[in-house]
Parts: structure tokens; sequence; C-alpha cells
């Protein structure tokens, strides 16, 4: 078989959820629990098809989704319609990184976060869970050390990239990113100005303390590993009366770890749940962290009904 961009169809809840999965020489038809060890990853210049089969890769795509991709008359899509758009640019494409883009537009017209194409990666970037977004406004937010290396300090706010208006280079970019409402294609959107698939120097306008400046960045190629792992959990008092928890991830052991953060704020009038960058993940951890919180018996996304646990927050 030659090497081609295959399809997995992972189950998210009630959901049917997809990704593109660049595969060597064999095909990964998982249907419930992905095992992502399986999931080969690539940049995008250096994915395993050639410009001559381009055309035969993305055929092979699009069966697929024809085929397994539910939500096209919900969501009011003409598959044959991208189909015929999508064929005539290939058919001049001689680039990885231009077919590669266009994989991804294809998958953000499924107007669906879930129908991802998940093995396409960035050649540059800068490391770090390091840009927030508040009111469509670009914000650093407790910037990595590879971020403060390259020369961003937090709180600054990003006006320009690469010349272009901010708010002006986050919608163009959103064509590639794969979400179901538009606030979310505008969030992740942005969550990318500090990658780049064609150039490793990226120049950002930049407000800082009131002051305008510009600033040159240099973005890695490669991941440098960290002794410490981001916590899916965080938490903090704000105020005598206010408590702050961050969950950025419905994974692992989350619901573990917002139990431990409720304890300490429990006894607090108010309460801010922030839930803005949440990646998702299990279902039932987010179903065992909502038990902390709700006040009394609700109906859950399959059909069933939780109730607050024993020691669920009281208060706002």
């Amino acid at each position: 078989m030659k090497k081609s961009v295959v399809l997995m169809i992972v189950a998210l809840g009630l959901m049917v959820s997809i990704f593109a999965v660049f595969a060597l020489n064999r095909w990964y038809p998982m249907h419930g629990q992905v095992d992502w060890n399986e999931v080969q990853r690539y940049t995008a210049d250096k994915i395993p098809v050639n410009p001559k089969d381009f055309r035969s890769d993305f055929e092979e795509i699009f069966e697929q989704v024809k085929k397994k991709y539910p939500y096209t008359t919900k969501k009011h899509i003409n598959l044959d319609s991208i189909h015929t758009t999508c064929l005539q640019r290939i058919d001049t494409m001689q680039s990885k990184v231009a077919y590669s883009l266009l994989i991804m537009e294809f998958f953000a017209n499924l107007k669906c976060t879930h129908a991802n194409s998940e093995s396409i990666l960035y050649p540059w970037f800068i490391q770090g869970d390091n840009i927030t977004v508040i009111e469509n406004r670009v914000f650093v937010n407790h910037p990595s050390v590879f971020a403060i290396k390259a020369g961003l300090q937090d709180k600054d706010e990003i006006v320009t990239v690469d010349g272009v208006p901010t708010n002006k280079w986050v919608m163009h970019n959103s064509k590639y990113v794969s979400a179901s409402t538009d606030a979310t294609r505008y969030l992740l959107s942005a969550l990318t100005i500090l990658c780049s698939y064609i150039s490793p120097i990226k120049t950002l306008g930049i407000i800082r303390h009131g002051r305008p400046i510009t600033i040159t960045i240099h973005l890695q190629s490669k991941s440098v590993p960290t002794k410490e792992e981001e916590q899916n959990v965080t938490w903090r008092m704000v105020s005598s009366k206010v408590g702050y928890i961050n969950v950025k991830s419905m994974q692992d052991n989350a619901d573990t770890e917002f139990t431990k953060a409720l304890k300490h704020l429990s006894k607090l009038p108010y309460l801010i749940v922030d839930v803005r960058q949440n990646g998702g993940g299990n279902s039932w951890i987010g179903d065992n962290i909502a038990q902390n919180l709700i006040k009394g018996k609700r109906r859950n996304w399959n059909g069933s009904t939780i109730s607050p646990s024993t020691n669920s927050y009281k208060e706002k």
C-alpha cells in the first residue's frame, strides 16, 4: 500500500469524531478508543505523500469522510462542491506544505472541532501554552521559558503579526482550524500565532506597558523536554472572597486535581471555574468535575443523571 493519509474514526461521548492521520504502509481503522502511540505525526513539509500522489491521496480521504461523517446535512455542508474545489487546487500543487494546508482546510470545512488533521505538525513554533484571547484581543499569558527567551513578556498584547493586524491575521488563519463555533475557531487560530509553516522567523507588533514596540522572534524546530509537566488543573485565591480554578483538560486525573483544588477554596463565597482554553478529553472526567459544582440532580450528556457530590461547592 502506498504511503497515504488515512482516517481514524473515534468516539467522543455520543459523537463521532474524525481525525485525519498520516500513516506509513498500513491502515488504522479505529472504531472507539484511539491508541495514540500508533499515530505517526509529521511536520507539514515532510508528510509521506509526494506531489504525484496528492490527488489519489485526497480521494482516499474524501471517500472516507463522505462514507462516515454524519453531520453533512445538519451542518449544511456540500461535500461534492468542496471536493471539486479541492481537486482543482491539488492539480496545480507541487509543495507538501501547500497540500498539508489544503487537508487542514478541508477538515475545517466540516465545521466540527473533532474533525481534525491530527498528524500535521508545524515545522516551527514556540513551545508552551503562551497565548490567551480576551474579547478578541490577543495577549501573552504566563509565557513559557521558550517564549521569554524569544523576547516575549507576560501581558504583552499582540497587535500585528508579520505586519498584518492581529484580528485580520487570526480571521485569515481560521480557515485552517477545525471548530464547531466561530468563537472556538477564533481562539484556536489565535493560539497558532507563535507557529509557522513557512518561516522560522516572525515579526510581532506588541503593546508592552502601554507602549508600541516591534520584536522579531526566532521559532523552534524541535520540542525540548521539560522537567515539569503542565498540570491539568491549577488554582489560586483571587481575593479573600473569590477563588479561581483553571481546568485546562478533561484528561488523566483532572477530576482528582479539581477536587483537591476545591478543598482549598470551598469556604469562599465566590468561585470562578475557567474552562476557556480546555482542550477536552474524557466526558466522564467532566461529569466528575460537574458533580462538584451542580446544586441539584441534572440530566447528563448520555441521558443518565448526575447528582451533587458530598463535598460539592455550595456558594456562588
